[in-house]
């Protein structure tokens, strides 16, 4: 493998934020420099592809944490909280309204 392509390997947030198309076409470069044979290159992209979509998932689970982590902290409240009292406010509203 290059030595390239194991600095990108290495690097989760960009191997993260690298797409499908951007390695395919490195692979392709690397496969008509001589640098590596075709079927190599493609279990290459293949795995890199792989590794890239898992390392996103991590890097946007990581990322969700912590935001919520910071929003905790802030003491603001959720979408979904919101949601649950506006629903409540709706509720005693039209009750308040049969009266």
């Amino acid at each position: 493998m290059s030595k390239n392509l194991e600095r990108i390997g290495m690097t989760g947030i960009g191997l993260a934020l690298i797409t499908k198309e951007e390695i395919e076409k490195y692979i392709d470069n690397m496969v008509k420099q001589g640098d590596i044979k075709a079927r190599a290159g493609k279990k290459m992209a293949r795995d890199l592809v792989s590794k890239s979509k898992k390392q996103r998932q991590r890097f946007e689970n990581d990322l969700q944490k912590q935001i919520e982590k910071a929003m905790a902290k802030m003491d603001i409240a959720k979408k979904s909280e919101l949601d649950k009292l506006k629903r409540k406010v709706d509720k005693l509203s039209s009750q308040k309204k049969k009266r």
